[in-house]
């Protein structure tokens, strides 16, 4: 299949990152999460280059970067690294279950420009402006299209701004157009089997054509079979995304303790472009009308999305942590109104400064504008190792 980003690949919203449907009314369980590099936890063990690049700072207040780096949108993508990162599961700024309205990709492969300002001794302001690929089929190892993004980030950091403490505050912006191959116009065939049975939504059967099958019926008659052998739906669509984030470090508590105050919001605002849509096949008349393509009127819809992450770190090791994830929309689309919340409690043991055993648990819950939800309960743990 077509990713919709490429780092989740789970379809329309109907699933968490981890794969659990949870807008269907039923509960469900399991474990699972992503690692650092946002693959799913489970899968099959491997290399993955995150970051290639070559880098040119001889200057302290500029330098310049050329090659794949982390998309400078946020916290979690400027503190990275498994041992640096406090949790296994991402929060959803960075993962976003409402697939159709993904974030940002994790990587870009461009061009950036970055660097550090002193504001007197206690102030420091760095930042980072760039200009990439932006999501496509297959980031990773090709360009495969014309849709580019640019964006920034920027971030005070401020020593001592009370006793014992130190405050970073900031915020960064990202603006990508891409194309996304969704929707399967449909042709009157003969059906080799029945699906209708078993993708009883408008919203299911189009994930299960594209996940399981080239042909699927279509909830407006069992005569007609999405067929992506033959055409597919297009669309454009361009993300402009306005992030904040703050961070407090609270040094000298008891047990030689640390303090860790970190939240972030992004806010999404999209355009899809107009459609293109064969009203040309009927009941009647299953046979293509180029003439009949038309267009459809642009959506805009926005995305909303948080977390508030606490943290103490005490005897240079063992660190408790709890993190709230907030992420909702107003689409109208398959995706209409829904919203995701998640509860995350986990434990840090650092063995060696290089060297992190992590547990965790995460109870993450689902629901549509109707009440219909569900709820899953994740176990994780993580052996980090940095060398």
């Amino acid at each position: 299949m077509t990713p919709i980003n490429n780092r989740d690949q789970a379809t329309y919203g109907t699933t968490t990152p981890q794969g659990y449907n949870l807008t269907n009314g039923d509960p469900v369980g399991g474990s699972g999460g992503y690692d650092g590099n946002g693959i799913r936890l489970g899968n099959a063990g491997g290399i993955f280059i995150e970051r290639a690049y070559i880098e040119w700072n001889k200057f302290e207040k500029i330098g310049v970067r050329v090659g794949k780096f982390f998309t400078p949108l946020g916290l979690w993508n400027q503190d990275h690294g498994s041992p640096i990162l406090t949790s296994i599961r991402l929060p959803f700024t960075v993962t976003n279950p409402l697939s159709l309205a993904a974030s940002p990709p994790l990587w870009n492969t461009g061009g950036q420009i970055f660097g550090k300002f002193f504001l007197g001794d206690d102030v420091a302001f760095d930042y980072i402006a760039f200009v990439g690929n932006g999501q496509c089929n297959d980031c990773d190892r090709v360009d495969d299209d014309r849709n580019k993004a640019f964006g920034g980030f920027g971030n005070f950091k401020i020593n001592n701004v009370f006793k014992s403490a130190d405050l970073d505050i900031g915020g960064s912006g990202y603006n990508g157009d891409r194309t996304i191959v969704d929707y399967y116009p449909y042709r009157r065939v003969n059906a080799p089997i029945d699906l209708q049975a078993v993708a009883v939504s408008r919203e299911q059967q189009i994930a299960a054509a594209i996940q399981n099958s080239s042909l699927q019926t279509t909830n407006n008659s069992n005569a007609f079979y999405y067929d992506r052998t033959q055409t597919s739906y297009f669309r454009k669509q361009n993300d402009v995304f306005g992030a904040g984030h703050v961070k407090l470090s609270v040094r000298d508590l008891p047990l030689d303790g640390t303090f860790v105050l970190q939240a972030e919001g992004w806010r999404q605002f999209t355009v899809n472009y107009p459609h293109k849509w064969d009203t040309g096949r009927t009941a009647t008349n299953s046979t293509p009308n180029v003439e009949n393509l038309k267009l459809i009127k642009p959506e805009n819809y926005t995305v909303n999305c948080y977390y508030v992450q606490f943290e103490y770190r005490f005897f240079g090791k063992y660190s408790p942590y709890f993190r709230y994830d907030d992420l909702s929309n107003n689409m109208v689309t398959v995706n209409s109104g829904k919203f995701f919340i998640a509860e995350t409690f986990g434990f840090n043991w650092k063995i060696d400064p290089k060297v992190v055993f992590k547990a965790e648990t995460s109870l993450i819950r689902g629901a549509t504008p109707a009440g219909i939800g569900g709820a899953i309960r994740l176990f994780a743990i993580s052996l980090s190792v940095a060398f």
